[in-house]
């Protein structure tokens, strides 16, 4: 999806957790690629790294990626992060959001011996 490599277990794990939905694909891998090393995820981070794949993607299957970058803004990635995918992400057990605004996620590990990212609310940085 990106060019940042991920260990084959894990891209296995995104590909079978998506069960082909490209979304959460998309956002699983954003989601892993974002991580710090602390476990640390900026929403901000993952929203570029969601958008980017996707544009990559489109680009690969013979889309027009040009004009779909000109058309779709960061905002709207955020809004279809945070109001579609990630509640879904939520409601299959992935991931666990605190109510209001996700803005930084922390990994924790599960029993499965992969991590499913816990979002932490942070106060926004006013500068």
């Amino acid at each position: 999806m990106s060019d940042i490599q991920l260990p084959p277990e894990v891209e296995q794990f995104i590909e079978e957790t998506a069960r082909g939905d490209r979304s959460t694909a998309l956002a699983l891998h954003a989601l892993v690629c974002a991580a710090r090393d602390s476990g640390d995820v900026i929403f901000n981070d993952v929203a570029i790294l969601y958008r980017e794949n996707h544009l990559r993607m489109l680009r690969e299957t013979g889309g027009d990626a040009d004009k779909e970058a000109g058309r779709l803004s960061l905002d709207e990635v955020r809004t279809h992060l945070s109001k579609t995918v990630l509640p879904r992400l939520v409601q299959e057990g992935l991931i666990i959001l605190p109510p209001g605004r996700a803005l930084l996620a922390r990994a924790r590990p599960v029993p499965c011996g992969h991590q499913a990212l816990q979002y932490q609310q942070r106060p926004a940085s006013h500068g």
